[in-house]
């Protein structure tokens, strides 16, 4: 009877024999493959010249791009021989899992196309993840924060140019800063403007800015603009950046190094700014609201004797800081293509104390309004501080912008409302892996299908001489899991490597970023979820056959 049984499992059972040609071809590529990424790696991370590894990033392209799919291509040919290799050790595993790991082996002609498939869609999935969520965490490290989240800022003077204007053409200066007297508004009916229109304004601060007066601008008969010789006029006061502490850059002007302390903060790069003033002259209340926590013990006491509270230690040496005063009308000879700032008329040493916000808000820092009258700076009021407890709505933006745009008299004022970093962006991971998953369960369950259909006569026979009806159930989770599992394992190799690679060597951000989360899920949970549905959507019991059975 265990002889009729065996010869009826051999019947109808052809094995596929698979030459020598596709392995030995795949195994060619695979070495082609890592060398074509060693080589782009090593072009593209080798080298101290930031310059000349940059000019190199199409050719570190290309070269990832192409070992990339040549070890896809590789991968594909190996199959068989992982199929092979994977039968030869599954003794320990489970009767199902024998079962299917030599079947796969014996029908590789409808096994490797699906774990092609599966492959090839775990390879791109995964390297899109990596890809994204580096692209994800570049953009919130970066993100430009204008102001602390849900906060906005409302101009005090619509005329003249507080520095709270922001930065100056380079090369030239705004034609906003024509010598007109500026118009003042009340920051108490500012802020009952904006609290009859939300209900969500928590507090709201006034802000009084050192301001560039005097620029004298005259336009010219080509569109140009002329400024006047007032030596007292069109100054712009700012920090200077002691020696030794600049941002390190190349020739070009490229920043050698981003994760550099020299690098990041406040009014970095490059002097940037946003709603709030640069140069803020207040106490502790403004220093509390520019911060976006309680300023320390240390900070009040510099203010109050005269020093200045520093936002970015970048601009600090000794304890002391140097506030600077340039003539806009007079821009510094350009180097390369890099703006150098204007000529420096004064330059007065403070005592500093660094209190670091709690996002990189642009500003300088904080003065008291003693200490500015006894420098002569110019102060105006500039900037209401507005402070929200969440983004509003599109009504609610929509009712605040009516408001002010009656209030200041000019059409199209709005609260242009801080969203703070994004720090969220798994929906797309997930989507990825929900989009691999359907081509992995799709390619499973079709070779799950075929291998049910040729062993259907097999299994009746299992049936026939004593099988579990359940095995044939089993069976079929294990094909699916065998494929899945595999070819999720291949394609996840295949996907992650040369993304990082590509991250890495091109400097297209910051560095790379692993969604681990989402991999795991890819490798796992699929295959997993898989071969369940196999299981489930799998009939038990089949008729039984004479076939092999004592005739």
């Amino acid at each position: 009877a265990r002889q009729a049984a065996l010869g009826a499992l051999k019947s109808g059972r052809a094995p596929s024999v698979a030459g020598k040609a596709p392995a030995r071809f795949g195994t060619a590529l695979l070495v082609l493959a890592v060398l074509t990424l060693a080589a782009g790696g090593w072009l593209g991370l080798v080298g101290d010249d930031l310059d000349v590894l940059m000019e190199r990033v199409p050719l570190v392209a290309g070269l990832l791009i192409g070992g990339t799919v040549l070890l896809v291509v590789a991968l594909v040919l190996l199959t068989g021989g992982f199929v092979s290799l994977l039968t030869g050790h599954t003794g320990r595993l489970s009767l199902p899992l024998r079962l299917a790991a030599r079947d796969s082996a014996r029908n590789r002609t409808r096994t490797v196309p699906a774990v092609a498939a599966v492959l090839a869609a775990a390879t791109l999935a995964s390297a899109v993840m990596v890809l994204a969520a580096s692209q994800f965490e570049d953009a919130r490290r970066t993100h430009y924060w204008s102001a602390h989240q849900f906060q906005a800022t409302l101009p005090l003077t619509l005329d003249g140019v507080p520095v709270a204007a922001g930065p100056a053409v380079q090369g030239g200066i705004s034609p906003g800063a024509a010598n007109q007297d500026p118009a003042f508004h009340d920051p108490q009916a500012v802020a009952e403007v904006v609290r009859q229109s939300l209900e969500s304004v928590e507090w709201t601060q006034a802000l009084d800015s050192v301001v560039t007066r005097g620029c004298l601008l005259q336009a010219t008969a080509d569109g140009g603009w002329v400024a006047g010789d007032d030596p007292a006029g069109c100054l712009q006061y700012g920090l200077a950046v002691p020696a030794g502490q600049e941002c390190p850059a190349t020739p070009k002007g490229r920043i050698a190094d981003a994760s550099d302390w020299r690098c990041r903060g406040s009014m970095f790069p490059a002097g940037i700014s946003g709603q709030l003033p640069q140069l803020i002259v207040g106490g502790a209340d403004e220093l509390r609201a520019v911060l976006g926590r309680e300023p320390g013990q240390e900070a009040l006491d510099v203010l109050e004797n005269g020093g200045m509270a520093v936002s970015n230690p970048v601009y600090v040496q000794d304890g002391h800081t140097t506030l600077e005063s340039t003539d806009m009308r007079k821009p510094k000879p350009v180097t390369g293509q890099r703006f150098e700032g204007y000529e420096v008329v004064t330059s007065t040493r403070l005592r500093a104390a660094v209190e670091v916000p709690v996002a990189p808000v642009p500003y300088y820092g904080v003065v008291s309004a003693a200490t500015a009258a006894r420098l002569g700076l110019p102060v105006e009021p500039a900037a209401l501080l507005v402070q929200l407890s969440g983004n509003p709505t599109d009504a609610e933006r929509d009712k605040v912008s009516t408001a002010l745009s009656r209030f200041y008299g000019v059409t199209g004022m709005t609260l242009n409302v801080e969203q703070g970093a994004d720090t969220d962006n798994s929906a797309l991971l997930w989507l990825l892996v929900g989009l691999s998953a359907l081509i992995t369960l799709s390619a499973a369950g079709i070779t799950t299908g075929l291998a049910l259909a040729d062993a259907r006569t097999d299994h009746m026979t299992l049936a026939a001489v004593g099988a579990a009806p359940q095995l044939r159930k089993s069976l079929a989770g294990a094909q699916a899991l065998m494929t899945a599992g595999l070819g999720t394992l291949l394609g996840l190799a295949a996907g992650i490597v040369p993304a990082a690679l590509i991250v890495s060597a091109t400097r297209m951000f910051a560095g790379p970023t692993i969604p681990w989360l989402q991999l795991l899920a890819l490798l796992v949970a699929v295959p997993l979820t898989g071969s369940v549905l196999a299981w489930m959507f799998t009939q038990a019991r089949l008729p039984m056959s004479r076939r092999g059975v004592g005739a």
